[in-house]
């Protein structure tokens, strides 16, 4: 996408939040406040050192699978819509 990081990011919850509404609210948590948090929950300490994947642009490039494999990857909308479908799914069983 030719979008800077932080649009895509909020693309995503958008897309995310639009799909699964009313279903589940998205909130985004700032790096300051999960090294907050991590004082008190090692699991989000330990998440603080993986945010540069939401805030650093990075490039994934199918053209080798493509390619091996003859196939075309998933739209971000369809991958989207089907993984909050299952996951609304599995909800609706308990």
């Amino acid at each position: 996408m030719a979008a800077s990081c932080p649009l895509v990011w909020a693309w995503f919850v958008s897309e995310t939040t639009l799909m699964s509404a009313p279903f589940n609210k998205v909130m985004v948590v700032s790096p300051a406040m999960m090294r907050l948090v991590g004082l008190f929950v090692p699991s989000a300490r330990a998440s603080v050192e993986m945010m540069y994947e939401f805030t650093d642009p990075f490039v994934v490039d199918s053209s080798k699978f493509e390619k091996a494999f003859a196939m075309k990857p998933t739209s971000l909308n369809e991958a989207i819509r089907k993984t909050v479908e299952w996951y609304k799914s599995k909800s609706n069983k308990k």
